[in-house]
């Protein structure tokens, strides 16, 4: 009997393997859009020199590809990650997919080193190199000037990882001597970068991040916007005062469940704006070519007639349920999701600051 149940499951697991070897699993992808390549293994440019340390990054990288790839193309995925899931989690205690989430106590999750070495980042493990640290400061003093030469001030914001504000629930001794965003808030001091860490106030309380999601709750993303518009020191700008906040309980599935392939909703407080002044105003730019999010996301036009301020916000994920608050606060908030510095755009705008909010675990962004 032992032996039939581990020929089954053996079976079980491997079948999308063999699909994929046999060119099988094309005829199963029927899914209404473009599947990813297999990676290939890139040494470097043509006439470039290979080094050791360039072939290591280089097999790193194929690995994350690859693993990406096998996501995304993996057919009958419920078929295979089902009784995977079953096993581990319901027989056995444990997380099914530890690269992809940590479990802490009473609940809570962490994402875990398969997007962008998120936990490895907070504990400080894995830090920026002195060549990308010379590269990171050489872009950063081109943007700076770049800036200064229109007469724009420019402005960094970092949201933490979870990991960085709630690490008392992760069963991992937290001691980093030295993490990416240090590094980065270091050589912004140097080259006169305003850098606004986002993290004051945060974890004094269970509420500002989801227990099963790797993203600040709306309260979260209030508390990092107040951090946001004092780090601005605007002298005409009127923050939305806690007094306008509407709470609500809602209930939802969030990403760290989603990505085990369960189905389990967390209950949490939400967030209405009460009698916003703010307008969503019609899009007006062309979406780069090499743009590789949704159409939708790229642009977002925010306006109010509380003042004539003009801020352009480079961003990403995190900034998006501080969006209520930042277009109450100016009197044209323009959204781009992109981490691109966009030059063209900086001038075609003529906004009267720039601001890059980012997440702790985007920070290699600076580097690209």
């Amino acid at each position: 009997m032992k032996n039939a149940f581990k020929k089954f499951f053996f079976a079980i697991i491997s079948l999308p393997v063999l699909l994929i070897i046999t060119g099988l699993d094309s005829s199963l992808q029927s899914e209404n859009r473009t599947y990813k390549s297999f990676p290939i293994i890139q040494l470097g440019s043509e006439g470039e020199t290979v080094s050791i340390r360039s072939i290591y990054h280089s097999i790193v990288e194929f690995k994350s590809e690859f693993e990406s790839y096998f996501e995304d193309v993996l057919p009958v995925k419920k078929l295979a990650l089902d009784p995977v899931i079953f096993l581990h989690r319901r027989l056995m205690g444990k997380n099914p997919l530890p690269l992809k989430t940590v479990e802490g106590e009473d609940g809570w999750m962490f994402l875990g080193n398969s997007f962008s070495h998120a936990l490895d980042e907070s504990l400080g493990i894995s830090i920026f190199d002195d060549p990308e640290l010379i590269f990171l400061k050489e872009r950063l003093i081109h943007k700076i000037h770049f800036s200064d030469s229109l007469g724009i001030p420019y402005f960094i914001a970092v949201a933490p990882n979870k990991l960085s504000v709630y690490h008392r629930h992760l069963p991992i001794v937290y001691t980093p001597e030295l993490t990416k965003f240090q590094q980065v808030r270091h050589l912004c001091e140097e080259i006169g970068i305003p850098l606004i860490d986002l993290s004051q106030g945060l974890g004094t309380e269970e509420d500002h991040y989801y227990k099963t999601d790797s993203h600040w709750t709306d309260l979260g993303a209030y508390i990092g916007y107040q951090n946001l518009i004092k780090g601005l020191r605007l002298s005409r700008v009127i923050p939305v005062p806690e007094s306008r906040l509407s709470y609500f309980e809602s209930q939802d599935e969030h990403d760290l469940i989603k990505m085990l392939n369960l189905q389990v909703a967390e209950i949490s407080q939400e967030i209405d704006l009460l009698n916003p002044t703010f307008k969503k105003a019609q899009k007006q730019l062309t979406i780069p070519t090499a743009y590789n999010l949704g159409p939708e996301l790229y642009e977002k036009r925010l306006q109010s007639k509380n003042n004539d301020i003009k801020v352009l916000i480079f961003r990403d994920s995190f900034t998006q349920q501080m969006e209520p608050f930042i277009g109450e606060t100016f009197g044209e908030s323009l959204f781009i999701w992109d981490h691109t510095f966009d030059k063209d755009l900086i001038i075609r705008e003529k906004p009267d600051l720039v601001v890059h909010i980012l997440i702790e675990r985007n920070l290699e962004v600076l580097v690209q």
